[in-house]
């Protein structure tokens, strides 16, 4: 499953938690420029930095 730059943002926001459940149940991949365009958001807190880029270190780890 390839995700696109908004659907990793929404999966950040706390109140999508079964969004987060779906998405590690299905081996996420996560592209380069989706990468780059999630941490180029302008409203991102430290916080959601931090998240997002363990995020995308777990999908590129998972070997997809």
């Amino acid at each position: 499953m390839l995700l696109d730059s908004n659907i990793i943002l929404y999966a950040a926001q706390p109140e999508h938690s079964a969004l987060r459940q779906f998405i590690e149940e299905h081996a996420p991949t996560v592209s380069v420029i989706s990468y780059i365009e999630v941490l180029g958001y302008r409203r991102l807190t430290n916080a959601d930095r931090q998240f997002l880029e363990q995020f995308s270190q777990a999908a590129w780890n998972t070997g997809n």
